[in-house]
């Protein structure tokens, strides 16, 4: 289905392509063969401003797959960044918030559990923490000590960057 929606992107005036699911991002390679617009990574702009930001360790917090796929590790890798990953019980508590997310349900419990597995990412030496999940920025903690990289923030704001130069040549 998304081969067939990238094939009618391509007849379109857009300028570029995006995904908004790191995930679905293990079918990026495959997108890019069938596509005649450049696509924007969410996993490349959010690891490139973890680099801007001089982070050289970071916690990630994300689906079971993401972190199974290596998505941001490889991207990390690629920045000479090292990730600090969850233990596989915090794995489990990730995706039940998730899925809790996905259902409607914003739970104080799951905002505590992400708190908890950050700071122990923290303890491990994270100096930041990337929301690698589309969910996770509705339910982690607005206020947490390290900093904090939003994935579809940082995507929106590099596609309106990339919009707003491509508007005033």
């Amino acid at each position: 289905m998304l081969k067939q929606r990238v094939k009618l992107a391509n007849k379109s005036n857009a300028s570029y392509l995006s995904i908004a699911c790191n995930t679905a991002h293990v079918l990026l390679p495959e997108l890019q063969r069938v596509s005649k617009i450049p696509f924007i990574s969410m996993i490349e702009e959010t690891v490139k401003q973890v680099y801007k930001n001089g982070i050289t360790k970071i916690g990630l917090l994300s689906t079971p797959s993401t972190i199974k796929y290596g998505l941001y590790q490889k991207a990390c890798e690629r920045y000479g960044i090292s990730v600090v990953l969850p233990t596989g019980g915090q794995i489990v508590v990730l995706e039940r918030a998730i899925r809790n997310v996905l259902k409607g349900q914003i739970l104080k419990d799951d905002s505590d559990s992400m708190a908890k597995i950050a700071d122990n990412l923290r303890t491990k030496g994270s100096r930041g923490i990337i929301l690698g999940c589309t969910e996770l920025p509705l339910v982690f903690p607005k206020k947490y000590p390290l900093p904090v990289y939003n994935s579809v923030e940082i995507l929106a704001m590099a596609l309106l960057k990339r919009y707003y130069a491509k508007a005033n040549k």
